[in-house]
């Protein structure tokens, strides 16, 4: 039984636009839309090219030739701006997997999506350089971004505990422990990911898929065709 083909995440994009007010003209939610996606691009630029420098809401102001008043139109606050940014792509990816999952042939094929779908994360430079912006020092001291951490691997967690459950009541994961084990895949995969993200020097990207795929495999107690 083979897999889909592997489909890399495109580079995300800015914070998605709040819907239309009822009787807002379309020319004001245009501008809305601009003015809060001219925020969410300024803090990426800003905070990719900082260390350790706290951002302020001032310095995305200067970046943008915007207001005080038209930030504080979109977001309570910088940290409410980063969360944002964060949520955004976080939930935008969720949602990527969960269709992907849905469209598997069998619990093997939905395994298989799963570990695809977050290689193509850690090893995609685009988004990989994305990610390392809102993994920044200053982001993830933020109490809103661990939360949003903790749904997003959640999240994951709960979906692949799922397919797992259903393979082993179908027979195919014979030794599946279903809630433990999607915590422990889940946690590797993490792990990975931070790795990338600090600049080390992870193993190449078919070999970390192979060894992921043996390792889920071996737990599980099945080999893991097409991966």
């Amino acid at each position: 039984m083979s897999s889909k083909p592997m489909t890399m995440v495109s580079e995300p994009g800015p914070a998605m636009p709040k819907p239309r007010a009822k009787g807002q003209p379309l020319r004001d939610l245009d501008k809305h839309q601009a003015e809060e996606h001219a925020i969410v691009r300024a803090a990426y630029r800003l905070i990719s090219q900082r260390d350790t420098e706290p951002l302020a809401v001032q310095d995305i102001l200067t970046e943008t030739g915007l207001s005080t008043r038209a930030f504080y139109r979109h977001f309570t606050s910088k940290d409410d701006l980063i969360t944002t940014m964060y949520r955004t792509d976080s939930q935008r990816e969720m949602s990527r997997l969960s269709n992907r999952l849905a469209e598997a042939g069998s619990p093997m094929e939905a395994v298989v999506a799963w570990i695809d779908h977050w290689i193509a994360i850690i090893y995609d430079r685009k988004v990989a350089q994305h990610l390392r912006v809102l993994w920044a020092t200053e982001a993830r001291a933020l109490a809103g971004f661990r939360t949003v951490e903790s749904e997003t691997n959640l999240m994951s967690i709960t979906l692949l505990s799922q397919i797992l459950a259903a393979g082993h009541h179908q027979g195919v994961f014979p030794t599946a422990e279903p809630d433990d084990d999607a915590r422990v895949f889940q946690a590797a995969v993490v792990a990975l990911l931070e790795v990338r993200l600090l600049g080390e020097r992870p193993s190449t990207m078919a070999a970390a898929r192979t060894h992921l795929a043996s390792f889920i495999g071996r737990s599980v107690g099945c080999e893991l065709n097409g991966a």
